[in-house]
């Protein structure tokens, strides 16, 4: 194809036929020769940028994985009512988060997204479900019929919590994959996490590992949130300091 560029002098249009001619002229059509970043590096960049949880939903996952490390824990008296209560408020923040992922993957036809959501409200209810057991069980409601409701309670609990891990091996395991071919370090380390957090969360809804289990859950999820949010961390560290040596 022959592109023809315009001589403002009054020259007449010209033919340009060389390759390097054609390119040059239709990127300065774009931008200033001089504004213009076509390295891999900055076009990788611009491909791959993506969004944060907000951290209102972090929070909600948080209080969600204290609640397992707590039970792997075998915690009692205050620490598990307190514990318990966590565990109610990320019921409500998941269901909300998990909610809003599910309807935008279905609307934008991202069947990834829509089942994080799916995930995301296994988890919620993996919540509800332990948070009403508890309650029930420390208050001692409705008398033996209350065990009965408490252990089935607990046992949903469970089944919702290892389907929840699975859904999050098989996410880890695609961001992972995504990640390799993309050559994004993140995407690997992020799926690494994701596999790690669901392996974990299977082991304690079948009852292995005990404490080392909880341990390693509550280490696995800590480092995930660190290495995302590493950049701001390291922005907070920054200003706290500076605070401190400005006293």
């Amino acid at each position: 194809m022959i592109v023809k560029r315009h001589n403002f002098e009054g020259v007449k249009s010209q033919e340009v036929k060389k390759p390097e001619e054609k390119q040059y002229y239709l990127k300065s059509c774009l931008k200033p020769a001089d504004s213009v970043d076509l390295s891999p590096q900055a076009l990788k960049e611009d491909d791959v940028h993506k969004e944060k949880t907000p951290l209102w939903a972090v929070a909600s996952d948080a209080m969600h994985v204290q609640g397992d490390v707590v039970e792997g824990l075998g915690l009692t008296g205050k620490a598990l009512m307190g514990s318990t209560i966590l565990t109610g408020a990320s019921a409500v923040g998941l269901g909300v988060h998990g909610v809003m992922e599910l309807k935008e993957g279905i609307k934008n036809n991202d069947k990834l997204k829509a089942l994080g959501g799916g995930s995301t409200l296994l988890a919620a209810g993996e919540s509800g479900a332990e948070f009403l057991a508890n309650t029930i069980e420390g208050l001692e409601l409705f008398g033996s019929v209350g065990t009965g409701i408490s252990q089935s309670l607990e046992f949903t609990a469970r089944v919702l919590g290892i389907a929840h891990g699975t859904i999050d091996i098989i996410l880890g395991s695609k961001e992972i994959i995504d990640g390799i071919r993309e050559k994004h370090t993140d995407a690997v380390v992020n799926g690494s996490f994701e596999i790690g957090i669901g392996s974990t969360m299977i082991m304690s809804g079948l009852g292995i590992g005990g404490p080392v289990t909880a341990v390693a859950l509550g280490t696995l999820f800590a480092g995930k949130i660190a290495y995302n949010y590493r950049e701001e961390i390291a922005e907070a560290g920054k200003k706290i300091a500076d605070k401190i040596k400005g006293r």
